[in-house]
């Protein structure tokens, strides 16, 4: 075991950036039954590590790849955030600096009661010097009879291949199931446990159709909590937000000192700190007031 967490973590913290780059496209994948895990492999891609608690999946390139890491029979209830944490820096141990970020609930995969995907960050010097290496982490856990099983997927790159990767690494990334005779050590834990994992193996199919809508799901989730967190955070730094003209529809910044702020026809524009201030006249009615 301590061997195959070493080969895990050097598959990952010594990412370099040789090799030809990647197509935004999602590249052709295969499905591979292997000794304990059942995996879409990308076309360009190998596999660094399979075992019984884990599976390193990597670019021929180095500049991205996939760990899957699960355990069983955990003596403390984690929520699927803290036993990322735990199992990233206590046991693929990737880099002292790692951060993990953003925790958004998502629906659990099969077998699964609770999960969370999480911004994961870290650097690490490889060949070419120091690199910045970022990523998804989603994380599943369960508790059964007083203990809990849990299982991590990373989806890692470059900082500067992220980009070329994100809208299609996390979709193959969770399709990767552990479908062995003793997957994370469940079945030395309970012959019960034995059961669901030859109903898991049975329903890889259901699986994989979680995998891929859940994701799609996730994606536009995530995307409206980072808009809300970014607007929030940029009227506070720049003091001005997003709003529509009223006349052309079109987005436009505002000042958040004024408490209204009204819009001419001709481009104009009077704020007031009096909310009940208002600049028509008989003469000159063309003024919209600016909702936010």
């Amino acid at each position: 075991m301590t061997r195959f967490l070493c080969l895990a973590s050097l598959a990952f913290i010594l990412l370099h950036s040789t090799g030809a780059s990647f197509a935004q496209t999602k590249p052709q994948t295969r499905i591979v039954q292997g000794r304990n895990f059942t995996y879409a492999l990308p076309a360009g891609w190998r596999v660094g590590e399979e075992g019984n608690h884990a599976l390193v999946l990597q670019a021929n390139d180095l500049s991205a790849g996939v760990i899957v890491y699960g355990v069983s029979g955990l003596g403390q209830n984690l929520t699927p955030p803290q036993f990322a944490y735990s199992a990233i820096t206590n046991n693929l141990r990737l880099a002292p600096d790692v951060r993990i970020s953003k925790p958004t609930p998502i629906q659990p995969m099969p077998g699964y009661t609770a999960a969370a995907v999480m911004d994961i960050a870290y650097t690490k010097k490889g060949p070419q010097g120091t690199q910045r290496i970022v990523g998804i982490v989603v994380s599943n856990v369960v508790s059964v009879y007083a203990r809990s099983d849990a299982v991590v997927t990373l989806m890692l790159a470059l900082d500067s291949r992220w980009g070329a990767v994100q809208s299609w690494l996390p979709q193959v990334a969770l399709q990767a199931l552990n479908t062995g005779p003793n997957p994370f050590g469940r079945t030395a834990m309970s012959g019960a446990i034995l059961n669901d994992t030859v109903r898991q193996r049975e329903a890889y199919g259901q699986y994989l159709s979680w995998s891929q809508a859940n994701w799609a799901g996730v994606v536009a989730q995530r995307a409206a909590s980072l808009d809300r967190q970014a607007q929030g955070n940029g009227e506070t730094l720049t003091g001005q937000y997003w709003g529509k003209n009223p006349y052309s529809g079109e987005p436009e910044r505002f000042s958040t000192s004024p408490s209204v702020i009204w819009v001419h026809r001709d481009g104009r524009q009077i704020p007031s700190s009096n909310s009940t201030f208002d600049p028509r006249t008989p003469t000159d009615s063309d003024w919209r007031r600016v909702q936010r």
